[in-house]
């Protein structure tokens, strides 16, 4: 299981402030003005692949010139040779901002990692949407994570995000009205690790160790997915209280 040593308070931290080795944080970031981050698969996928690329402390400058209809997901697989900057163990791409679960691995480990991933997606989509200017708000945020209750909440809070798209009120209402359809439509959201968790088709599985967090679960995927469910029905805890 993961170490869980000294605590920050629970502060929300910027990239000002030094983030420390073996330390979990539940990193997140949103883009300025309402806009959107992803308008097409082909951009969720690509941003995929660049935090598989980003989390390698021998890589340089990314390139990712040719992008074909079907991705370059299929190119990345095979034994890991990467020396990584973090370790990642859950994430969700929403339409407007991207949610990481992660412990550092490597000074500044954390830092170059988001450096990297946001600024080639940056550039990437100002190139292709004719775009100019900053594409996020501002530095990403990070929450420490202090115990283990919280690394399991933060997971779950994590793939529990999607569903302010399929209903919007469910946090302010406490619960999910419509169950049957809520379950659906997280199964089949793409864009999270939660595939992965449930031990169903997840082609981005090499992006995250899921072992973990699953070790409280006793590696069940539907363990994980009752505790996941248990959330929608008797409130919700917010991002400042971690």
């Amino acid at each position: 299981m993961v170490q869980l040593t000294h605590c920050h308070n629970n502060k929300i931290m910027t990239r000002e402030i030094q983030l420390e080795n073996d330390e979990l944080y539940h990193i997140f970031n949103r883009v300025v003005d309402g806009a959107s981050m992803f308008n097409r698969d082909i951009d969720y996928e690509r941003f995929l692949v660049i935090s598989y690329l980003a989390n390698d402390f021998s890589s340089g400058k990314i390139h990712l010139e040719r992008f074909g209809p079907n991705g370059v997901w299929s190119t990345i697989g095979g034994e890991d040779h990467r020396e990584k900057l973090v370790d990642i163990f859950s994430w969700c791409l929403m339409p407007t901002h991207f949610h990481i679960l992660l412990k550092q691995v490597k000074d500044g480990g954390t830092s170059l990692f988001l450096k990297r991933l946001q600024g080639s997606h940056s550039k990437y989509y100002n190139t292709v949407y004719k775009r100019h200017g900053v594409l996020f708000g501002g530095p990403f945020k990070a929450v420490h994570i202090g115990t283990d209750e919280q690394f399991t909440h933060v997971s779950r809070y994590i793939h529990l995000n999607p569903l302010k798209l399929f209903d919007p009120l469910w946090k302010e209402r406490g619960y999910v009205e419509d169950k049957v359809g809520a379950e659906k439509f997280l199964k089949e959201y793409r864009w999270s690790s939660l595939a992965d968790y449930l031990g169903r088709d997840a082609p981005f599985m090499s992006l995250i160790d899921k072992r973990p967090i699953m070790e409280y679960f006793e590696n069940k995927g539907e363990e994980y997915w009752k505790f996941l469910l248990d959330w929608t029905k008797r409130g919700v805890v917010h991002e400042e209280d971690f």
